[in-house]
């Protein structure tokens, strides 16, 4: 497949070549393919909607998958609460959870990092999922997670070594 052949890079340059005549984009894919037929403003212009079709479609993708995982919790957290005796002292902390109307969602990745527009693109797949749920008054929002495997290496680590403290005491 050819677009597994071009990098984000690539297509990220090519977007934000908005000039009618996309001769930055041209020059930048014969720099890459070098060819004996040079690109035709067309075959530019094909290259940049393919690459919009599916970031949008990558982006409704994940926004399904982030609301899916999202009304699972908050079933979830009804059904935990059904469960609960009178007494027990997770109600309160459940009650409080589902009453929150902001969930905060941590990405990284170089595709909803840098490339243009996607991460308003899934921001409204997400908001137009929501307003079509029972829960429209909520809102998920996205943060960045800078060096997040580096983090989540170093948590697991520490984990084990701790595992292994308690284990050889």
């Amino acid at each position: 497949m050819v677009i597994s052949l071009i990098s984000l890079a690539y297509l990220t340059k090519q977007r934000s070549d908005t000039s009618s005549s996309f001769e930055k984009g041209r020059c930048l894919f014969l720099s890459r393919h070098p060819s004996p037929v040079e690109p035709t403003s067309a075959d530019i212009q094909f290259l940049r909607t393919l690459s919009s079709y599916i970031s949008r479609r990558s982006a409704s993708i994940v926004a399904a998958s982030v609301v899916a995982l999202w009304e699972l919790k908050t079933e979830a957290e009804a059904e935990f609460l059904g469960g609960l005796s009178r007494d027990s002292s997770f109600i309160l902390e459940t009650e409080a959870e589902m009453k929150l109307t902001r969930t905060m969602v941590a990405f990284n990745g170089s595709v909803i990092e840098h490339y243009p527009g996607y991460q308003e693109t899934l921001k409204g797949y997400i908001d137009a999922l929501i307003a079509s749920s029972e829960l429209s008054t909520a809102s998920i929002d996205f943060v960045p997670a800078k060096e997040s495997s580096l983090l989540g290496a170093a948590v697991a680590l520490a984990c084990l070594e701790e595992k292994t403290t308690i284990l050889l005491n």
